[in-house]
């Protein structure tokens, strides 16, 4: 009987020992678990910081690859061109005695479109009472072209009949100098046809370009 009880006390000192030694290493396990843990939440840190910093370089990338070059902006701003929302025309009077200016509300372009609607509605002729036109209604602005800051403006061949001594010859350049010096061009070239002409009405040259004359030099006209 006694040997049965030492057998048996022997049995659970060993469970006992054995237990105490499992126990004992849990902690460590626990440990290195832990540590893994941790190196694993790094590992995902660092991989979010390198996530973040490509995606903000991804931006700046953009950001640079987007932005409008030096010839881009040169272009935009050469696109926005700049519009004459009143035109002064010039007309003479019955006795061909002066000319005199009188405003427009319009609105054109200043570039060579806007010079010729402008220079059409000036031989359209006044709508005041007391002023002349002195070209035919029927003369048409075919083109403007702008070269070296000078307009070449070619009107219809119905411009030679105009019946007009030296003074109206003289009225008719001043006038559409005046028209295209509002545009910010001081010379212009006058043209039948796209060709050159020796004269109008045989008064004045015609060879070479006509210079502007100041608007101030012109009254307007309120009668």
């Amino acid at each position: 009987m006694n040997k049965w009880i030492s057998i048996f006390l022997t049995f659970t000192l060993l469970l006992v020992v054995s237990a105490c030694g499992q126990g004992a290493g849990t902690p460590n396990e626990k440990e290195t678990n832990l540590g893994s843990d941790e190196e694993q939440y790094e590992d995902q840190e660092d991989v979010v910081e390198d996530s973040d910093q490509l995606e903000e370089e991804a931006i700046e990338e953009k950001e640079i690859t987007d932005a409008p070059t030096p010839e881009e902006s040169t272009k935009d701003e050469t696109n926005e061109t700049e519009s004459l929302d009143t035109l002064n025309l010039y007309f003479a009077d019955a006795e061909l005695m002066s000319i005199y200016r009188v405003k427009r509300d319009v609105e054109y372009p200043k570039d060579e479109e806007g010079i010729q609607k402008a220079l059409q509605l000036w031989v359209a002729g006044p709508v005041e009472e007391g002023l002349q036109g002195l070209v035919p209604e029927n003369v048409i602005v075919q083109s403007v072209n702008i070269d070296n800051d000078i307009v070449f403006v070619s009107f219809s061949e119905e411009l030679l009949n105009v019946n007009v001594g030296s003074s109206g010859e003289l009225f008719i350049t001043e006038q559409i100098a005046m028209v295209v010096e509002q545009f910010g061009y001081e010379q212009v070239f006058i043209l039948i046809n796209g060709s050159e002409i020796d004269t109008l009405s045989g008064h004045i040259d015609f060879n070479e370009p006509f210079t502007a004359r100041s608007p101030k030099d012109f009254e307007p006209y309120n009668k």
